[in-house]
């Protein structure tokens, strides 16, 4: 079972928990909350005498004032608030890197096509190539024929007009 927690005895009719007992050096004692604590220590700058004040459970917490406990609920809500502001910015972000990976792959498999395309492209570059140089060989090898023939039947050679012009 716990004890009675004490009334404060400072001022007749309050009705806050006593969180200290007091003691004037005339020998008046008694117990006060937070607020009268507050007083009883103006009281003695006044009259210029110490108030001995001891908590009544050393190291216990103390009880939160109104002050503190509207400052807790008003930190509370900020942080909620930024909570969500955080949580929707997240969601943002998430929904951004994942269309982000999507185009990233869409692009990465056209790369791959592209460079699929390229290296056909290149193959038949290289097949026209050779192909364009056995063409040269036997045209060579053709107009060499044909200069022998003119040579032996003693035809002049053409003159070929430029169409350009």
């Amino acid at each position: 079972m716990s004890e009675p927690v004490p009334i404060c005895t400072v001022e007749d009719g309050c009705p806050e928990p006593a969180i200290a007992t007091y003691m004037w050096p005339w020998g008046a004692s008694g117990a006060c909350c937070a607020r009268h604590q507050v007083v009883l220590g103006q009281k003695s700058a006044q009259l210029k005498r110490p108030v001995q004040i001891s908590p009544l459970r050393p190291g216990a917490e103390q009880p939160v004032t109104r002050a503190e406990r509207i400052q807790s609920k008003a930190t509370i809500l900020a942080l909620q608030e930024e909570i969500e502001e955080s949580r929707v910015r997240g969601m943002e972000l998430y929904r951004s890197t994942t269309e982000l990976q999507a185009a990233a792959r869409t692009l990465q498999a056209q790369k791959l096509e592209l460079e699929a395309n390229l290296q056909e492209a290149r193959r038949q570059n290289d097949e026209l190539r050779e192909q364009n140089g056995k063409l040269r060989q036997v045209a060579a090898n053709e107009n060499a024929e044909l200069q022998q023939l003119r040579a032996l039947t003693k035809q002049p050679a053409p003159t070929f007009r430029d169409p350009r012009s």
